[in-house]
């Protein structure tokens, strides 16, 4: 692997993987990678609300359903559920009185029904969604409406992505959800890559979407945060920076 570089590829959202930049030179990484952001969805807040007056809870199941719902009302009173530490970070960032019930969908609508808020409770969220949750949750008991918020569009690969992902040095690529993972195994059939690719998933639900390509490693955080992500992207920077370092033996 000499004279080689790491490549740290960073699909989501333009916002969330800045962050997430941000986040890893707050703590000073010391590793010299290639940071390359090519979103393979753009986030565009659009939509609207039903009459509010009748809501008694709020359901976030993403920090793009809390932005987008803050800019359609003033409202920061009603309590607010969500999936996710980050989710619940930014809803209290923007005034909502948050509590985090739990890591994944599953988790959280167990817990809030074991909770059973005042409803009806509204759940905004985004236009495409893996779960019926609403749904679900009204059938269970508890009354719940939905409003679309946000759109999710499709990005293709940026140029400085195809370059790396067509490269021979190798490329860690950490994937938040099953769509996205879908999406980047899509591109990089796509673009016919040839990088050794490090993939890191939130959850396993992400990794078997990557089934069927052929990855130099496949990891599994040990929970789904992004801290729990980047000690997964530090602990994988250090053994391919040691594999690098290694003397050649005969």
């Amino acid at each position: 692997m000499t004279d080689r570089r790491i490549a740290l590829l960073l699909t989501r959202p333009l916002a969330q993987s800045q962050g997430f930049v941000n986040m890893f030179a707050a703590r000073r990484h010391p590793s010299p990678m290639q940071i390359c952001i090519s979103p393979l969805f753009e986030i565009i807040f659009q939509g609207s609300l039903p009459d509010m007056s009748c809501y008694r809870s709020l359901i976030f199941t993403s920090s793009n359903g809390v932005r987008a719902f803050s800019q359609l009302t003033p409202n920061r009173i009603l309590p607010s559920f969500t999936v996710g530490q980050v989710t619940a970070e930014t809803a209290i960032e923007v005034g909502f009185p948050a509590q985090m019930l739990g890591l994944d969908v599953q988790d959280f609508a167990k817990a809030l029904l074991s909770l059973n808020p005042k409803a009806p409770c509204l759940h905004p969220r985004g236009d495409i969604s893996r779960s019926p949750l609403a749904k679900e949750l009204t059938d269970a008991g508890l009354a719940t409406d939905e409003a679309i918020v946000y759109h999710q569009r499709g990005l293709p690969l940026t140029a400085q992505a195809h370059k790396i992902l067509v490269g021979s040095d190798p490329v860690i690529v950490p994937l938040f959800s099953p769509r996205s993972a879908q999406r980047f195994r899509a591109e990089f059939i796509r673009a016919r890559g040839t990088a050794p690719i490090y993939v890191i998933a939130l959850s396993k639900a992400v990794a078997t979407k990557m089934s069927g390509i052929n990855m130099a490693d496949l990891v599994v955080a040990e929970q789904p945060k992004a801290m729990a992500m980047e000690k997964a992207i530090n602990n994988l920077v250090a053994t391919l920076m040691h594999l690098e370092r290694a003397p050649i033996t005969k």
